[in-house]
């Protein structure tokens, strides 16, 4: 249980280290405001505590023999969604523009959007279960409101990243 109340610690970090980088390159987009060396340091510490992330959970599944078995599959299908959609953003993360920027516009800015959905229904799905894990809910009637309030939240995030992202690059379509 501690391995997981650890995970769940470094999720909720990585959550808020990805919302902050993403309301920078958001400002930045909209504002034409760029500080240089922020978006390095906000992505590297982003990629170590993803990554950190990922191996755990990796570990936890393996070592509790945690995987979802098919006939379970009904009553485990948050837990399999949020492991499947884990699973495609650490795929996609490292499609970034700023490591894949030998692909062309397009590709990236579809990559960019897919792995946005992705990653919002992934914290729509998990963030609750993180709660959970901490001990922060307890009350079934407070899980369902956190579900709700988070799925509202992720979707309207996930609007706006989606928008910045396909707006900022529409100029870049015509060399395509």
């Amino acid at each position: 249980m501690r391995l997981k109340k650890t995970n769940a610690v470094i999720a909720l970090i990585t959550l808020l280290i990805f919302l902050v980088h993403s309301l920078y390159q958001t400002v930045s987009y909209v504002f034409l405001i760029r500080v240089p060396v922020l978006p390095h340091i906000l992505g590297g510490t982003l990629t170590l505590f993803f990554v950190a992330h990922a191996v755990i959970s990796v570990i936890i599944i393996f070592k509790r023999n945690d995987t979802v078995k098919i006939e379970y599959f009904g009553q485990n299908r948050k837990t399999a969604l949020q492991r499947d959609l884990g699973i495609l953003s650490f795929i996609l993360f490292w499609f970034h523009p700023e490591t894949a920027s030998h692909l062309p516009n397009i590709v990236l800015t579809v990559i960019q959007v897919v792995f946005f959905c992705i990653v919002f229904v992934h914290i729509a799905v998990s963030f609750s279960k993180a709660l959970v894990t901490l001990g922060a809910i307890q009350d079934m009637n407070k899980l369902k409101t956190v579900d709700r309030v988070t799925a509202i939240v992720c979707t309207a995030l996930c609007i706006v990243m989606n928008c910045v992202v396909v707006t900022s690059q529409c100029g870049l379509f015509a060399g395509v």
